[in-house]
């Protein structure tokens, strides 16, 4: 994945388990990673069609470094817009079987 690409910084956010977690009440998202490099790219046309065999309502397809713990149930966080995870596809692996990169297909929040 070459770095040029990566012009974009995201967060990646989990929902917070309870009351007790840091002091959040419910339905607060916690930042995993922040100032991730990624590149976003709006779905048009047969891409879009293609997506939505694979997540019903895909809007975007986020891609960046192999991340540890990524899940479905996460949030990505991009200046003022947030998009959920639809989709989690790992890219190709290095000869010593380590994960290059993600894609992600993603939907954007209202």
């Amino acid at each position: 994945m070459r770095a040029g690409q990566l012009r974009h910084f995201i967060t990646f956010e989990r929902q917070a388990d309870d009351a007790g977690d840091l002091g959040n009440a419910d339905g607060c998202w916690i930042p995993v990673y922040q100032n991730v490099p990624a590149s976003i790219i709006t779905l048009q046309g047969r891409e879009a069609e293609q997506a939505h065999q694979v997540a019903a309502f895909a809007t975007h397809t986020i891609k960046c470094r192999w991340l540890p713990d990524i899940t479905e149930d996460m949030q990505i966080r991009f200046e003022c817009r947030t998009f959920g995870i639809g989709s989690i596809q790992t890219g190709d692996k290095t000869m010593d079987n380590r994960q290059l990169g993600l894609t992600l297909l993603v939907s954007e929040k209202k």
